[in-house]
């Protein structure tokens, strides 16, 4: 996971399901957070595997046995994040140059090769899934919906 170069985040773990084969490939998924003055905290990171999260989102989260645990989402960001596996190597660096021109940010998971984008509010999310959709339908890349934002 990247990690962000803001001072004063905290990691939050995000409870997961994993499927009859074990997907995701872990049970919780960390997130970092800054805490906000209200005590609640604004997530920072781009989730690869946890759904109906996205940056910036203000969430809840409780200790236990010594570490914070994502409860729930309290206000939304709006924001989007989309995932993909690349099936074609040969897509990588143009797919992204094309998804930076159109305002996202991504994270990279290189156990799984997925790269998760967050597509802000300023970005055209249906310029983006277009993109994305085609690519999908063309079989370069799988296409995951993780949390469609606005």
């Amino acid at each position: 996971m990247h990690l962000p170069s803001a001072k004063n985040l905290v990691s939050i773990d995000v409870p997961l399901v994993q499927d009859a084969d074990g997907y995701p490939p872990m049970t919780v998924e960390p997130m970092w957070a800054a805490t906000t003055s209200d005590g609640l905290y604004e997530i920072r990171s781009i989730p690869f595997f946890a759904t109906a999260m996205a940056k910036l989102d203000l969430v809840i989260a409780e200790e236990e046995a010594g570490q914070l645990t994502f409860k729930r989402t309290i206000k939304p960001s709006g924001r989007s994040v989309l995932r993909i596996v690349f099936r074609h190597t040969d897509r990588i660096t143009q797919t992204l140059l094309d998804l930076e021109r159109m305002g996202c940010h991504r994270e990279f998971y290189a156990p799984e090769k997925i790269y998760a984008f967050d597509v802000p509010l300023a970005s055209d999310l249906r310029a983006v899934v277009t993109y994305l959709s085609t690519g999908d339908e063309h079989d370069w890349w799988y296409l995951e919906h993780a949390c469609v934002g606005r």
